[in-house]
Formats: C-alpha cells, structure tokens, sequence
C-alpha cells in the first residue's frame, strides 16, 4: 500500500465503508467515502482521490454508471479505479459500454483483503491505470 495517499470509497452499504475505511486507516491511507452513487463525481472532485474504490451493484446510479461519468469528466478521467463487486464473474462491460476502458482492478465481494491489498498497491505503484 502506499501511506498518505487517498482512497475514495464509493458504496452504499454502511458496513462496507466502515470495514474498508477503517482498513485503509490502518494502512495509513487516507479514505474519504461516498454512500450515494449520485453523490460519487462531486465528492471525488472535492477530494481528488489517488484511486476509486466502486461498488458495481448500486440503488439509482448503478457503478458503471459513475464509471462512464469519471471517464468523461476531464479532471476525474485519470484517477484509477477498481470495481468492488459481489456480481461474481459475471461481464461488467457489455453492449453500449465497449467505448470504457476497462477499470485498473476488480475485486470480488466477499473481500480476500490480501488480494485487495495487491490490487490497491499495483495501481498505485503505476502498474495499472484505469
């Protein structure tokens, strides 16, 4: 991981943004969070994260949704971002989506924080952009 950098955490279970919040805490990220997918744009361009952490499966404005939204909005449209999805295996990007660059990670729900860990630490590090 890398310390001192924020950590946008969009998702609209309390639970989920209170476990990952307090885990990246304890990596010595900043995290500042997001419970509603409408809210998601304005709060990143308040707080102008170094990475997303974004639900898919969201009420009202679904995760791909605020994907598209980050990606056409100039000074969002770099900030990577890993999917946080308890969608299983299942093709997030479909008809109508080809045009999206794929997202820097997927991690599945429930989290393998170890494997959370290494994605966060890869994009960071430049291995990945989204």
């Amino acid at each position: 991981m890398e310390p001192g950098r924020k950590i946008m955490v969009v998702d609209d279970q309390p639970d989920t943004i209170a476990f990952l919040s307090a885990w990246l805490a304890d990596h010595d990220c900043d995290c500042c969070t997001e419970m509603e997918s409408s809210k998601a744009i304005a709060t990143a361009l308040r707080e102008r994260p170094s990475l997303i952490l974004l639900d898919v499966n969201m009420p009202g404005i679904s995760g791909i949704e605020v994907y598209r939204a980050l990606r056409e909005t100039e000074p969002l449209k770099e900030i990577p971002v890993i999917f946080v999805t308890g969608a299983g295996q299942v093709e997030l990007f479909g008809h109508g989506c080809s045009m999206l660059p794929e997202p820097a990670g997927r991690v599945e729900k429930p989290f393998d924080l170890a494997m959370l860990g290494e994605a966060i630490s890869k994009v960071l590090n430049g291995g990945l952009h989204g």
